[in-house]
């Protein structure tokens, strides 16, 4: 719901100050009901050096929001790692 979306941007800009500057365009929060995944892709994200490209989801790992979790935090560590 949108209170839960405002909480998780005031979250979000007590850990990165810059991003008080900035007015999401589009913020909305909703239940994990849309993770359906039957068949995961098996790693935690894939990757695109050439154009600079990294995907990461839920669908990447398994159907629970923490599969979406994991497999955020180690895209993010590959992107980090490799600035």
């Amino acid at each position: 719901n949108a209170s839960s979306a405002s909480d998780l941007l005031g979250a979000l800009r007590d850990i990165i100050p810059t991003a008080s500057n900035e007015k999401p365009v589009y913020l909305e929060g909703h239940r994990w009901r849309y993770a359906i995944v039957s068949k995961p892709v098996g790693k935690p994200f894939l990757s695109d050096p050439e154009n600079a490209l990294t995907i990461a989801g839920d669908y990447m790992l398994g159907p629970n929001v923490e599969h979406a979790f994991l497999s955020g935090k180690k895209a993010a560590a590959h992107i980090t790692a490799n600035l």
